[in-house]
Order: C-alpha cells, then structure tokens, then sequence
C-alpha cells in the first residue's frame, strides 16, 4: 500500500523559491531543515501539494527543481557548483547571492567560456550542459 507524500515548496517574504522537497511529513521536514541548512530562517510561505505516493512526489519534485530552480535545491542540475558562482558574482556586485539569478550566472559562465576556451568543458558542467 502506498503511503501518501508531499512535495513542499518554501518561498522567502519576497516570494523567491528557496527550496523543494518531499516528505511524508513536511511540517517535521521543516523542522529539520530549520536545524540544519543556512536558508530555513528565511521561509515565508511554505505551500504542499499531496501525491499518492512518494514515487509520484519523486517525480513531480524532478520537474519542479527543473522548472522552478529554486535557490537552495543542490539535486539540481550544476547545483553545487552554481551556487559558488552564484556567491562569487554576488561578492562582486555586493549583493546577497538569493539576489543572482540562474541567468546570470548562466551568462557569466558562457562569457568565461568565450574568454577561456580550454576551460569550455568545466564551463558547460558548471551550467549543466554536456560537458
């Protein structure tokens, strides 16, 4: 018998999506969360939409870190290596890194691409193309 699962979402006080997850009890994930990762203090709003089973939360949590690229999601394509772009161009601009957007670090790593062209394959890696 399957038991049912939730996909969470967690949104800061500006609505940008910090996180996706599942969990069979979100509320206690959550909790979890706010131990352990540097982002949870920044939740918001946090909305569950229930799956029948955890495979189908599995799947629907895929697509949603594809579409959606929420910030702190490392399961995403190049998501470790990402977010030390994404703090790197931050540090340079004097921002927070919530505030670069996946196009942006998308179009510094093209540019050093360009620039570098033997550092091409770890460029492509970084965005999560083909390497």
């Amino acid at each position: 018998m399957s038991v049912p699962c939730a996909l969470y979402r967690v949104r800061d006080d500006r609505s940008r999506l910090l996180y996706v997850g599942i969990s069979e009890a979100p509320l206690s994930r959550m909790a979890g969360h706010d131990r352990s990762s540097g982002w949870a203090h920044k939740a918001a709003d946090i909305s569950i939409e229930w799956h029948p089973s955890r495979d189908d939360a599995r799947t629907a949590e895929s697509a949603a870190i594809l579409a959606e690229d929420p910030i702190h999601n490392m399961n995403r394509p190049g998501g470790d290596q990402m977010r030390w772009v994404r703090w790197i161009i931050a540090q340079d601009r004097g921002v927070h890194a919530d505030d670069v957007t996946t196009a942006e670090v998308e179009r510094v790593v093209d540019d050093f691409c360009r620039t570098l062209a033997p550092t091409r394959r770890i460029g492509r890696h970084l965005s999560g193309g083909a390497g």
